[in-house]
């Protein structure tokens, strides 16, 4: 299912399209998938602390962890085929934003993509 997530970071926010996954997609994530994909979202009932990795995702993508009331609490840029990749605290949600032109206003909130070009 697709909706519209408000995220909020240094008193600034911004809103986008996310992909809200099943179980089966918290496990495959944005693997074996093109960089022009949809952004994922993955929503947990309770705060977590899990890693995750980036083997078979060939490309860059945002990682942005937050609160349950999305305020970011983390993010970072993860390169193909990464072992581990994890927030220093617990989150309520996580979301998969890869590098793609459809996504430069998102990215060029959270970081400066042109140290990735």
């Amino acid at each position: 299912m697709i909706i519209d997530i408000t995220i909020s970071k240094n008193n600034r926010k911004i809103s986008f399209p996310v992909h809200r996954v099943s179980i089966l997609g918290k496990i495959t994530g944005l693997m074996f998938r093109t960089r022009n994909t949809r952004n994922l979202l993955f929503e947990f009932t309770r705060p977590v602390k899990l890693s995750i990795h980036s083997w078979f995702v060939f490309f860059p993508f945002l990682i942005v962890w937050t609160d349950k009331k999305n305020n970011v609490i983390g993010q970072k840029v993860v390169l193909p085929f990464t072992t581990a990749i994890a927030p220093l605290r617990p989150f309520s949600k996580a979301i998969e934003v890869p590098f793609s032109r459809r996504n430069k206003d998102i990215l060029d909130f959270f970081v400066d993509t042109k140290r990735f070009k």
